[in-house]
């Protein structure tokens, strides 16, 4: 089949649609979303063990992309886990091995897990980079893939990046 040369305008659109469609939905329904992507990682990294011994610590600091501290509201979505969840700007470096996260006030033991920007695979699949922080020689980064499965965010698969 031969298209006629009026038809190339169209064609192109159709194409460049086509191409686009994995950002075809609009930026604010990823605002709303992302901070339950994150919520999905963070539970995932807390579900693991954190210590071949079973050592808990008093905190887990959360530190969102850039270094940011997560919102308070955000925050108290995990009030109801084991360990306590605190911004990562409470955190302190103590030396260098295994065992240097601090509370900046208290002195309570602890880690950092943070998480990088999220990129959009399709409106309901993600990938964003975390890290998981106890000190210079006990740490890790990974790769999280996220779905939405029935109005939710989990994480479906998670390849470990580095480690230290």
């Amino acid at each position: 089949m031969i298209l006629p040369v009026s038809a190339l305008p169209s064609v192109c659109l159709l194409f460049a649609v086509a191409c686009a469609a994995p950002d075809a939905f609009d930026t604010a329904s990823r605002e709303g979303d992302a901070m339950d992507v994150y919520e999905a990682v963070f539970r995932f990294q807390l579900g693991e063990p954190t210590e071949p011994t079973g050592d808990r610590r008093d905190y887990c600091f959360l530190s969102l992309p850039d270094r940011q501290d997560p919102p308070a509201g955000f925050l108290a979505r995990f009030g109801d886990d084991s360990v306590l969840v605190a911004p990562s700007s409470l955190a302190t470096i103590v030396g260098h091995g295994i065992d240097c996260v601090r509370h900046r006030v208290d002195g309570g033991r602890g880690f950092i897990l943070s998480v990088g920007s999220i990129h959009w695979l399709s409106v309901d699949m993600v990938e964003v980079e975390g890290e998981w922080y106890r000190g210079t020689r006990a740490a890790s980064g990974h790769r999280f893939r996220v779905q939405r499965r029935l109005g939710r965010w989990a994480v479906v698969d998670e390849v470990m990046l580095w480690i230290s």
